[in-house]
């Protein structure tokens, strides 16, 4: 027996007598599923990709506009007493969105793309001292802020999207090929019934 005959004798479209119609219906919806599994589930992944890296470079775009870079002095030793004084830290005072968030809060000073003096909490490496300057990024009113989105954050935001994208897909395909094959399972029960109650009586004698 050839591949070909040995895929097909798999699927349900082999020449065997026993099959039913209905059993043919499903395996011409499954090789139908199999086709639109290979072109729906790449173009999905490809296109839902594309938008997240454009959705990304977008982003990316607008924050460089909004968002500045300035140097903070810090007022105190990190860990020391007189951050309690201080406001709450903002989000995302000290690192960059690559790097981490680890950090001591420490009283810090800057001032913001308005020109005018701020004063809050950064987060400072705990080697730091008094009077050391360190980066922070603000927003237009001098408010600490997230750094811009950096590239490699679209590019990882754009494939975790594809990937969900292609997952969700696979996961509807199977979805759809189980809600059918249940269909057509209660369809064949019901032709089943249906045939063993006209020739039942005539293995039975009843009429």
């Amino acid at each position: 027996m050839s591949l070909a005959a040995r895929i097909m004798r798999s699927i349900g479209l082999d020449h065997n007598p026993l099959r039913r119609t209905i059993d043919r219906v499903e395996a011409w919806i499954t090789v139908a599923l199999v086709v639109a599994f290979m072109v729906v589930v790449p173009a999905t992944i490809w296109l839902t990709g594309r938008a997240a890296y454009s959705a990304g470079v977008h982003t990316e775009q607008v924050e460089r506009a909004q968002r500045y870079r300035a140097e903070a002095v810090l007022l105190a030793d990190p860990g020391s007493d007189t951050t309690a004084d201080n406001p709450p830290a903002h989000r995302g005072a000290a690192p960059m969105r690559s790097g981490t968030s680890t950090g001591v809060r420490t009283s810090a000073r800057w001032t913001g793309a308005d020109g005018r003096e701020h004063r809050g909490n950064v987060l400072a490496d705990e080697r730091a001292r008094a009077g050391q300057w360190m980066p922070v990024w603000t927003d237009s009113r001098g408010d600490l802020t997230d750094p811009p989105q950096q590239r490699v954050q679209t590019y990882i935001n754009a494939v975790a999207a594809a990937i969900l994208a292609g997952v969700g897909a696979v996961g509807l395909a199977g979805v759809i090929h189980v809600l059918v094959h249940r269909a057509l399972d209660v369809r064949r029960m019901a032709q089943w019934e249906a045939a063993w109650w006209q020739f039942e009586p005539r293995w039975t004698g009843r009429s």
